[in-house]
This record gives structure tokens, sequence and C-alpha cells, in this order.
């Protein structure tokens, strides 16, 4: 008895429904019928399987409505789906179109790239060989500049002893002249020296 009444409550899984996966597609595209109102596209997409139960010779004046209210529903989902799939080839089209300009610019580019690398070792030798010019150049003025010091320093002791010398007369020997005086030769003796009388 203990065994029976185990196999009694332990009922059989009801089996499942088999469904014409036909009748699955039908049903998602009803569902997905935006321009129909939710409980409309439900309504027609629990009708379906009964719908297309019978063959069309069979079938009743509610069944035939029924398959034509769905025609017309996945028409206009198919119309929508077309205008979407134009609009999405036209900018694909466009994006073909503008991909063709970039990818000649972007060999134009590489193309100019190439160029200007090419001529970067001949720049970078240029430059290596101005560095070197103007190193050159450099120690050349300073040894330039060091002799024209060097050179300068009589020439500057004589200029200065030319105005003095310059002074000295005015001041010793020109004025005294001019006033009847004596001449100072204690002022211009320092001059003298360096004159040939």
């Amino acid at each position: 008895m203990v065994k029976r009444a185990a196999s009694s409550a332990i009922a059989p899984a009801a089996k499942k429904e088999k469904v014409n996966p036909a009748f699955v597609e039908i049903q998602d595209a009803l569902n997905k019928a935006e321009h129909l109102p939710a409980n409309c596209r439900a309504m027609l997409a629990a009708m379906v399987p009964a719908s297309f139960a019978n063959a069309r010779e069979e079938r009743s004046e509610q069944q035939a409505a029924v398959i034509q209210w769905v025609e017309e529903a996945l028409k206009l989902e198919q119309a929508k789906h077309s205008v979407a799939c134009d609009t999405v080839g036209v900018q694909l089209s466009q994006i073909e179109s503008s991909k063709a300009a970039q990818v000649a610019e972007v060999e134009k580019a590489e193309a100019v790239l190439a160029a200007k690398k090419d001529v970067l070792p001949l720049k970078k030798h240029a430059l290596a060989e101005a560095t070197i010019a103007m190193s050159f150049t450099k120690k050349s003025l300073a040894e330039k500049q060091e002799e024209q010091r060097s050179c300068d320093a009589p020439y500057m002791a004589m200029k200065k002893e030319q105005e003095g010398l310059a002074h000295a007369f005015v001041e010793h020997f020109k004025v005294p002249m001019e006033a009847g005086d004596s001449l100072h030769y204690a002022e211009l003796q320092p001059f003298l020296v360096n004159v040939d009388l």
C-alpha cells in the first residue's frame, strides 16, 4: 500500500505541447510589431496556431480573417524593416565613400611622411656640419678678438699719450706763449722723452 501511495503521489509530468517553429517566428514578429497596441499583438500571436491549424480549403471565415490581419501586420513590419535597411544602406554607402577619401588622405600623408623620412638624415647631416662650422667659427672669433686686444694695447697707449701731449701742448706751451709767459718745461718734459727734436 505504501508503494501504491508513493507512485500515485508522483504524477507524470504534463507533456509539453510541440509548437511549430514557423508559428514561433510569426509570433515573435507579431510581438515586435510596434505599430499595433500591446493587447492586439498578444491577441494575434495567441491566435496564430489555431488559425493555421487547418489547410487553406478547410479554414473557417474567422481563421481566414485572423490570417489576413496577421499578414497585414507582418507586411507593415516588413515595410518598416525595409525602410530601416534602405537607410542603413545609404549610410553604409556614405561611410564607404568617405572611407575611400580617408584612405586616399592616409596614403597621401604616408607618402609625405616617407619623403620627410628620406630628407631627415640629410638635414641631420647638414645640422651636424653647421654645428661643427659654428664651433670652429666661435673658436676663430675668440682667437681674433684676443689678437685684436693684444694689437690694440700699443695703439690705446699711443692714443692716450697723444691725448696727454695735446692737452699739455695747449696748457703748457700754447697758452703761456699767447700770454707772453715762459713755457712750463717741467710739465712738458715727460712728453719730450718720446719726441725726436
